[in-house]
């Protein structure tokens, strides 16, 4: 006999298929690779015979519950897997059969969330039926812990499952680990029926999680455009930050929602405040360069930003573009009127400078495209060296300074970019072998492209 057999015979409701292993001694209880048993198997199929079968013949109806943290366990019970499916009989028949509504899976949520989350009510309704039997701090703890679990539902944006666990007394204060209320839940989904139900019974629209994140930046993070809208509204300072750091300007910059950042400076968002959390003082502007949306750097300009904007050591926008390897953000800001592409930190430093350092992902495609933007090789840092200096010797980008040093020294950045484009490095190659003077040379470049 084979167990995977009973396994088969649960997923297909075949009562005298199991009924005959059973028979024959297979173990009701025997589990797979997940922890799963056959009773598992029948609930997750919907196979209510199959179950009341299993049952009957002594399968335990709370195995795993307990043990979400062994290895290879889910941690789910039958009735976990019931109000995961939305299957009001199998839960029906699991709670009638004696099933315990406490077991938490792996990630600590029962049965209760699942439904919760789904915005179940009937679902939600039984659970609770059942729960009353639990003690009363138990109950509450599900409850607020379901009410959390139901804010995040946008499944039709029902809410008549949060309304149903506020009557039943779910605190509607509630505090996970992290300090998030089910306001903040319902923020981060974008779920705006929640949010208006939570407020309108008396939910706080100021209230910080232990990151120091309101709801506003829960929604920016989202990138959730129509809830930023609701909370301001409702009277939201647009600029609100994270003690004293991050606006919810700055979060919408650093995860790339160019469109609700483009709101959040519409409402009146300040580009100016600095993130002074890390030390780093920096601008919306900045943290976009830095994670690579060039889509909010356009935004961002469009309402005033500029390139000249620097973090608390002199970097610019291209310095940290730069440093972070985004070499589509590096070419983006040099195509910009007014990047500076020699613009120096405070330790000296160029783009240039950064990219022989730090870089260490497209380093020689960042070296030309700031060469051909008319970076200065010359420059040097308060050590008094150039980057060719600190470019390790014989490599592809110690080999690019300098071949840029010897034939580029007269041309300007737009003929630089623009013989790039039009003659490819090969012609340009061809020219520049000439024994003649560089002048002559820069002329024939010149004479090339028009």
């Amino acid at each position: 006999m084979n167990v995977t057999d009973l396994f088969s015979a649960a997923s297909n409701g075949d009562c005298n298929k199991i009924r005959s292993l059973l028979d024959e001694g297979m173990d009701v209880g025997a589990k797979d690779g997940d922890g799963f048993t056959a009773l598992h198997h029948a609930t997750k199929a919907g196979h209510c015979p199959a179950m009341e079968l299993l049952l009957d013949r002594g399968a335990d109806i709370d195995v795993d519950g307990r043990h979400g943290r062994e290895p290879g366990k889910t941690g789910l019970t039958a009735l976990h897997l019931a109000a995961m499916n939305s299957d009001c009989a199998a839960i029906a028949l699991l709670l009638d059969r004696g099933a315990n509504l406490e077991p938490r899976n792996m990630y600590y949520q029962t049965a209760l969330h699942f439904a919760a989350s789904r915005g179940d009510c009937d679902h939600v309704g039984l659970l609770l039926e059942w729960s009353m039997g639990c003690g009363t701090l138990e109950v509450r703890r599900q409850l607020s812990a379901g009410l959390q679990q139901s804010s995040l539902s946008t499944e039709g944006g029902r809410c008549d499952a949060i309304a149903l666990l506020l009557d039943r007394g779910a605190d509607i204060a509630a505090l996970d680990d992290s300090g998030n209320t089910p306001l903040h839940y319902a923020a981060m989904e974008g779920n705006n029926k929640a949010i208006l139900l939570l407020l309108d019974r008396g939910a706080d629209l100021y209230k910080e999680n232990e990151f120091g994140h309101f709801l506003l930046h829960m929604a920016a993070f989202g990138g959730h455009n129509n809830t930023v809208n609701l909370l301001l509204d409702r009277g939201m300072d647009v600029n609100i930050t994270i003690d004293h750091a991050s606006t919810a300007l700055h979060i919408a910059a650093q995860y790339g929602h160019h469109e609700t950042f483009r709101l959040l400076c519409s409402r009146g968002a300040d580009l100016g405040i600095k993130d002074e959390s890390d030390l780093g003082e920096m601008t919306p502007l900045l943290e976009a360069a830095e994670n690579g949306h060039c889509n909010v750097i356009d935004v961002a300009l469009t309402f005033g930003a500029t390139l000249a904007e620097r973090d608390c050591v002199g970097n610019t926008a291209l310095h940290l573009a730069v440093q972070y390897g985004r070499l589509d953000t590096v070419t983006h800001l040099l195509s910009l009127p007014g990047a500076q592409v020699n613009a120096r930190g405070s330790q000296g430093e160029t783009a240039l400078h950064e990219v022989v350092k730090r870089t260490r992902c497209h380093q020689v495609e960042m070296t030309e495209a700031l060469l051909m933007a008319g970076a200065d090789c010359s420059i040097k840092d308060v050590d008094d060296q150039t980057p060719s200096d600190l470019a390790p010797k014989g490599t592809d980008i110690h080999k690019s300074l300098l071949y840029h040093q010897k034939h580029y020294p007269n041309l300007k950045r737009s003929c630089r970019a623009k013989i790039l484009s039009i003659l490819g490095k090969t012609r340009q190659e061809e020219i520049c072998q000439f024994g003649i003077p560089q002048e002559l040379k820069d002329f024939l470049l010149f004479k090339s492209i028009n």
